[in-house]
């Protein structure tokens, strides 16, 4: 089974103030997602779906991703305000995915969470975030233990929407430290757009001993496209 991967799609909001890349994004992706992915392939998306505010168009919007070829796994973002209703949704070939994990194959498990802004981030606020970081730590602590444990012997792919690494941070974040701790091999997540991307961080990473995968799949980093990030077997 091939697994890719498209973050940030946000759907229902005019993007354009991050590059020419978003003209008609929404018409984009799905152009591109057909051309790439195929009915049995999987698709992470590690956040920020949809700027939807009612009922009606967050509806709109999964249904919009749900059409398209393959199964999908959907984990939160900082936009996705309709979080909530997840509860209340089923579309076909889509699972929402939220401080827990699943099997992908034999070998691997696939664990989901949020994150947050980090203290090395250019944007941290040290009296407005530092509650909902450490909440934010403590929930992907608890997702990789239960993830390990329940599951031993087998490779963790994180899927998080806050990077786990930023440019300037010159040791291992909080949120490193974590992983680090758990047999995580490939991490996916998004976030940052325009010339922000420049803080991505993607390939090889050394985190203490471990060396993990980092995959920044932003859709303007991507093209509008999903990237291919792993290739399991399936019994």
């Amino acid at each position: 089974m091939q697994i890719f991967c498209l973050s940030d799609p946000h759907y229902g909001r005019d993007m354009s103030r991050f590059g020419p890349v978003w003209v008609d994004h929404e018409k984009k992706i799905a152009e591109h997602w057909r051309q790439t992915v195929a009915e049995g392939d999987l698709v992470l998306i590690p956040g920020d779906i949809s700027w939807a505010t009612t009922t009606k168009s967050t509806l709109l919007h999964l249904s919009a991703i749900d059409s398209l070829p393959g199964r999908k796994i959907i984990s939160p973002g900082n936009h996705d305000r309709w979080w909530k209703k997840t509860e209340h949704i089923a579309l076909p070939t889509i699972t929402f995915l939220k401080d827990e994990h699943l099997p992908l194959g034999d070998s691997w498990t696939l664990a989901a969470t949020m994150g947050w802004e980090q203290p090395e981030s250019p944007w941290w606020k040290e009296s407005e975030m530092r509650e909902d970081f450490e909440a934010a730590c403590m929930a992907l602590e608890r997702t990789l233990r239960e993830a390990e444990g329940d599951r031993p012997n087998t490779k963790i792919l994180l899927m998080i929407h806050y990077p786990p690494r930023w440019q300037h941070a010159d040791t291992p974040t909080a949120f490193e430290e974590i992983i680090a701790r758990y047999p995580v091999e490939l991490v996916v997540y998004g976030h940052i757009h325009g010339d922000d991307l420049k803080m991505a961080h993607n390939g090889p990473m050394e985190v203490f001993s471990s060396t993990i995968r980092y995959e920044n799949a932003s859709v303007d980093r991507t093209n509008m496209t999903p990237i291919l990030v792993a290739e399991i077997s399936v019994s």
